[in-house]
């Protein structure tokens, strides 16, 4: 009898699953990472989850989202039969999200943001604030990877508008 209990995690925005390389949970337990993928151009959420889903190939797994991955193993447990969804630093509804996020997504806030600046980011804050930054954002660098500038339109769209 196989008493394997399989996890997929799921980065937050940007994120890549890196974030998860330090986890270690005990024997029985398999963890398998989940990364973004490229939506399709005008891509619903749950076209995108269910595209994503795909890559979930065991029955009953655990699903573990931290941030807006949490929002999309929610959405994805709609679509397969998890054993359990845990969520990490993310909300259960669009109800739950803090006032600046709700101002956000009814003004449409999130659409005036620069994404092709990501890029750019780490070396301004490492040129303003100097060496003892750098560290910091090497490990923004590492770990916040995703960085596609159609990727994060989509991601912000749908983060911002539930």
């Amino acid at each position: 009898m196989n008493n394997e209990i399989h996890v997929y995690c799921m980065p937050g925005m940007a994120a890549n699953s890196k974030i998860f390389e330090y986890i270690r949970l005990p024997k029985q337990y398999k963890i398998h990472l989940l990364d973004w993928i490229d939506p399709k151009k005008d891509e619903s959420l749950q076209s995108y989850v269910s595209r994503l889903s795909k890559k979930v190939t065991h029955e009953q797994p655990v699903l573990i989202g931290v941030s807006f991955g949490g929002i999309i193993v929610q959405e994805m447990s709609k679509i397969i039969s998890a054993k359990k969804v845990i969520i990490i630093s993310s909300v259960k509804s669009f109800k739950e999200f803090p006032i600046h996020f709700t101002l956000g997504r009814k003004s449409k806030a999130y659409k005036y943001f620069p994404t092709q600046w990501v890029d750019k980011t780490e070396d301004f804050i490492s040129f303003v604030f100097g060496p003892s930054m750098k560290k910091r954002m090497k490990l923004h660098k590492y770990y916040l990877s995703v960085r596609d500038k159609k990727y994060l339109d989509w991601a912000l769209h749908h983060f911002s508008m539930g």
